[in-house]
């Protein structure tokens, strides 16, 4: 070691001496660098070079300042003369190199060397303090990253000022919205916190990195008639492939763990109503608990003689390719709202965030999540640009969610009200500003008013003959058991010792009428005190159903976060784009507050979290259409690398599921 530095010394020593006494030397070097000037694209090819020592040398330099093991430091101490050198001659070249460039670029070189260096003290000292140095993985992956993000650094001195604040913004908050996500669940805080200042920085630069390939690596296939079409061959074979996936998982989690049923539960409950319509030739349509069109499909599949436990087996592996095709129909909604990439992501994120977890069971649920879900998204349309088309499409998509399960008829009065109210104050600001009068008003309010007519038309037309016999057996059209009568008690306790008890299953129970449950009963027996403990109860649950499935809980979050931070991007134009949008904004926000208070009041009878999760697709498609509306310049960066950190997560999700499945009776957590 000491005759290399003195070699090295010497070699230095009598170059200096040469440049001072030989001016021939000087003069070559002068035109060596002169024409290195005058060729850019070999000035920047040096300069990168040299950057790339300059990043392994600051990083050592900085690990000798910072790091207490005695291991580290005789190893820094043994090459602190190579390391010596070895800076003064980088800072040497890239001096010579950069006094040939104009003073803007000269600049912008220097501050991208000073945001390296900070950079890489960001990402060394968790390595320093976790002991994680000897991981040569995660050494090479800092370096490489600071080498990349300067080099980006210095080619976003190019942009304008807004998209450069955008990126600065996105890379600020992608790993604020992932470590929301830690720190919502107090248990995945304390396992990963750790994990996330380790990797967390270097995870955010590959995926920048990443992001940037991806995007220039799309951008050259759609210049190509012939790439395009293998760009779609290859989302259309990672379908398949994915599909297939979820096909194993779903199988898998129906065959390990819902092994059973227990007597008196939902899955019972399905069954037996499956096979009492199939035995009546579909004439029987339940004890108005459990709508028909589910057990109405299951009993398409039923194959006599098949015990209870054979078309409990089958209907299992039914729903899993049940799921399937509701997925390939949110796709395909998805991609015609949005572009091709977005539309994956959300397909993804509803396919292994919740539906995976689901499709195991013989039960309605996933099936009223697409329905009511579709029922969501054309009513919003609607809400827009109503249609002929659109209401009778409106109309028996929420009949048919109607027919799965009987809780879509709030939405539906949620969207009367809000139409109506629409319509009415646009006649009203043109009769004040006097373009109409009363007469001209009145006639336009009819066809105006066509469009919800239209939805509760063909929604009235598709569920009649169920509501018509409902009205034969029991004396109301909208008889639910739920609706009608238990979410007006205490506790399930009560209504098996009310209602329940008196027949509610097979007509109007046979009881007086002051003890039949009921909206003004309830608030006139109960006091202000006791609804408050009711909410508060309803409330607790409702949040611990969100927090303890973490693979439902952690999507939401990010996309929760995510609205938040584009809505404040730029306020003006979203408050612009607000004021536009009033009615279907008022709509979106009161069909998640409505159903989130209906979850919350009947907790105290079923806590179950399988309501609230009704409302992830809706939330899905809300917040990726409200990203849509609302990107700009400043915002772009943001959702670019929020799509791709999605599509990553969801990636990571899929593979830890394909590895270890969601072997477990509380899927998700």
């Amino acid at each position: 070691m000491m005759l290399s530095v003195f070699f090295l010394t010497l070699m230095l020593a009598w170059l200096t001496v040469n440049l001072f006494r030989k001016p021939a030397w000087e003069q070559k070097i002068e035109t060596i660098l002169v024409d290195l000037a005058a060729n850019p694209r070999r000035t920047n090819l040096v300069l990168t070079v040299l950057s790339a020592g300059f990043v392994c040398l600051a990083f050592f330099l900085i690990l000798w300042m910072t790091t207490r093991d005695n291991y580290y430091q005789g190893y820094l101490l043994r090459f602190s003369p190579i390391l010596v050198f070895g800076t003064l001659v980088i800072i040497q070249m890239l001096g010579m190199a950069l006094s040939q460039l104009s003073k803007q670029s000269r600049m912008e070189w220097l501050w991208s060397f000073l945001f390296a260096v900070l950079l890489l003290f960001s990402w060394e000292y968790p390595l320093t303090v976790f002991n994680k140095l000897g991981n040569i993985f995660l050494v090479l992956t800092a370096l490489f990253a600071t080498f990349y993000v300067q080099m980006l650094f210095r080619s976003a001195f190019g942009m304008p000022i807004k998209n450069k604040i955008g990126w600065v913004i996105a890379v600020v908050a992608i790993p604020l919205l992932l470590y929301a996500q830690i720190f919502f669940i107090p248990k995945k805080f304390l396992l990963h916190s750790q994990s996330f200042f380790i990797y967390g920085p270097v995870a955010l630069l590959l995926l920048v990195a990443s992001q940037q390939v991806l995007e220039r690596l799309l951008s050259a296939f759609v210049k190509s008639a012939i790439m395009t079409v293998v760009l779609y061959l290859a989302i259309f074979a990672g379908f398949i492939y994915v599909g297939n996936a979820y096909y194993l998982v779903g199988k898998a989690h129906a065959e390990q763990v819902n092994i059973t049923y227990a007597p008196y539960d939902d899955e019972e409950a399905y069954i037996s109503f499956a096979l009492k319509a199939r035995e009546t030739n579909f004439r029987y349509t339940g004890e108005r608990n459990q709508m028909p069109l589910y057990p109405f499909i299951q009993a398409l599949f039923y194959r006599s003689p098949m015990s209870l436990n054979d078309f409990f087996i089958n209907g299992k592996l039914v729903n899993v390719f049940l799921s399937l095709a509701l997925l390939v129909l949110i796709f395909f909604v998805a991609a015609k709202l949005f572009t091709p990439f977005p539309a994956i992501s959300l397909t993804l994120t509803a396919a292994f965030g919740l539906y995976v977890f689901k499709s195991g069971y013989f039960m309605v649920e996933l099936l009223y999540y697409t329905l009511s879900s579709m029922a969501y998204l054309l009513l919003c349309l609607m809400l827009i640009k109503p249609s002929v088309k659109l209401g009778m499409a409106a109309g028996v998509i929420l009949g048919l969610a109607h027919l799965s399960k009987a809780s879509v008829l709030p939405a539906l009065l949620l969207f009367i009200g809000v139409y109506v109210a629409k319509e009415v104050f646009f006649l009203y600001s043109q009769f004040k500003s006097h373009s109409l009068n009363l007469r001209e008003i009145l006639s336009a309010l009819t066809p105006r008013l066509a469009g919800v007519g239209l939805v509760v038309i063909f929604y009235l037309i598709v569920i009649s003959p169920y509501i018509i016999e409902s009205k034969k057996i029991y004396g109301s059209y909208f008889y639910n058991v739920n609706s009608t009568f238990y979410m007006w008690y205490d506790s399930y306790e009560e209504a098996i010792q009310g209602t329940i008890a008196h027949g509610d299953r097979i007509g109007w129970p046979d009881m007086p009428d002051k003890d039949i449950p009921g909206p003004l009963k309830y608030f006139r027996e109960h006091g202000f005190l006791e609804i408050w403990e009711r909410i508060k109860y309803g409330s607790h649950w409702q949040l611990e159903n969100l927090r303890y499935q973490y693979g439902f809980f952690n999507y939401p979050i990010l996309f929760m976060g995510f609205a938040l931070i584009l809505l404040l991007l730029n306020v003006n134009k979203n408050l612009s784009l607000f004021r536009e949008k009033f009615p279907l904004i008022l709509f979106s926000v009161l069909y998640f507050a409505l159903y989130i208070l209906l979850y919350i009041w009947y907790s105290p009878i079923a806590c179950l979290p399988r309501f609230i999760y009704a409302l992830y697709v809706p939330l899905l498609f809300s917040v990726f259409a409200a990203a849509k509306s609302a990107v700009t310049d400043i915002s772009l960066p943001l959702t670019k690398l929020a799509n791709f950190t999605l599509l990553v997560m969801i990636c990571v999700d899929i593979w830890y599921i394909i590895s270890w499945g969601p072997f477990n009776r509380d899927f998700g957590s």
